[in-house]
């Protein structure tokens, strides 16, 4: 997937993301409003908006947008569980419920109450988890048929190098290709070739590769210890 496509799923993701914060409110809201005798559902709705409520309202979306996105619900998830995914949905949608109580006691919102957090808390988690387990679900898929491909190199041929490699062949519905691996001449090579790896470049070959050939991701398999200057580490 190019950068740009990525980009459009991205904004789309945070377009509905937000939509369905906005219905979790709506839902609560109304029924809040349901559940108040001091005035009909019918009263409720017929008020008018005022400038202060709409300026704090959208400071809530505003709000919600950054959670998601500081809490990490729109990075790629190719690796990761399906808990994973879930917890920091769960973990999102629980943050923007606590932001929204704290904007109330701040600004004295008498509407939203315990119930009221409830409410928007269920009902923004179940979409919420919902809609990612069902986008998981397609695009692997789409993924399992060689599309939405992402082209991944390793760097390392070690025992962990092999082992990453095969746990990502064994998978095709994670969506990625692996293009081979990048190393140093060692004892270990000959083995390594002869397990029908691809050496595409050494350690001085491996900044040309990347500038002259498609590389979405990087996975570094070396051991930091007796690697560490080519692992990414400076001396002091």
């Amino acid at each position: 997937m190019s950068s740009l496509h990525r980009r459009i799923l991205v904004e789309a993701a945070k377009l509905f993301d937000t939509a369905v914060m906005l219905l979790a409110f709506l839902l609560a809201t109304v029924l809040v409003a349901s559940q108040t005798p001091a005035i009909s559902l019918a009263q409720f709705l017929s008020m008018r908006v005022k400038v202060q409520n709409a300026v704090l309202f959208t400071c809530f979306v505003i709000s919600w947008r950054l959670i998601f996105s500081a809490l990490g619900l729109y990075k790629s998830y190719r690796l990761s569980t399906r808990a994973a995914q879930a917890l920091d949905a769960l973990a999102a949608t629980s943050v923007a419920s606590l932001a929204l109580y704290l904007f109330a006691r701040l600004f004295h919102v008498d509407m939203v109450t315990p119930l009221f957090l409830v409410v928007f808390w269920a009902a923004g988690s179940a979409v919420t988890l919902a809609d990612r387990f069902l986008a998981r679900l397609i695009l692997g898929r789409l993924r399992a048929r060689g599309r939405n491909l992402r082209h991944l190199l390793v760097v390392g041929t070690n025992a962990r190098a092999e082992r990453f490699a095969r746990r990502i062949q064994a998978r095709p519905e994670l969506g990625y290709r692996l293009i081979g691996f990048v190393d140093d001449r060692w004892f270990g090579l000959g083995e390594f070739r002869q397990n029908g790896h691809r050496l595409v470049a050494d350690f001085e070959g491996f900044l040309p590769y990347l500038r002259t050939h498609v590389v979405d991701e990087v996975v570094v398999a070396l051991p930091i210890e007796s690697a560490y200057a080519q692992a990414g580490g400076q001396d002091e």
